[in-house]
């Protein structure tokens, strides 16, 4: 039986003693800590909520409503497919340049998961409040 076949077992510290080192700090600290998944549906759930704090987005049809987002985690990385309403008149371009650089900032603040691609469709333009009808 090998050295290592002996020791493969122990906690890390344990380890570090039989081979003669002192325990590391980092070391303990990651083994402590071990390690934290978060869903794809977990981060398409958030993304659709802090999409909501973008002045002028909304869901489908209504501004009132969280917008459609799909998720797809790979390692540290987020990717999301969001679908959402822009209020008339605002430039549907700087609301969506906001709203993709507030769910890279803020998907990263909450998750640590750096976002790549955030592919935006706007499915409709939504006034504050219907017209009414003259007859």
């Amino acid at each position: 039986m090998t050295a290592e076949a002996d020791t493969a077992d122990l906690p890390t510290r344990d380890l570090d003693a039989v081979q003669g080192q002192a325990p590391t700090r980092d070391r303990r600290d990651r083994r402590e800590l071990g390690v934290i998944q978060i869903k794809e549906n977990v981060v398409a759930k958030l993304a659709a909520y802090l999409a909501t704090e973008v002045p002028d987005i909304g869901g489908r049809a209504e501004l009132h409503r969280r917008p459609a987002v799909s998720a797809r985690v790979d390692g540290g990385q987020a990717y999301l497919d969001v679908t959402a309403s822009v209020r008339w008149p605002a430039s549907v371009g700087q609301v969506t340049a906001d709203l993709r650089q507030h769910l890279r900032t803020r998907v990263r603040e909450l998750t640590g998961l750096e976002v790549g691609e955030i592919r935006i469709e706007v499915s409709d333009l939504i006034t504050a409040a219907p017209h009414a009808r003259v007859s």
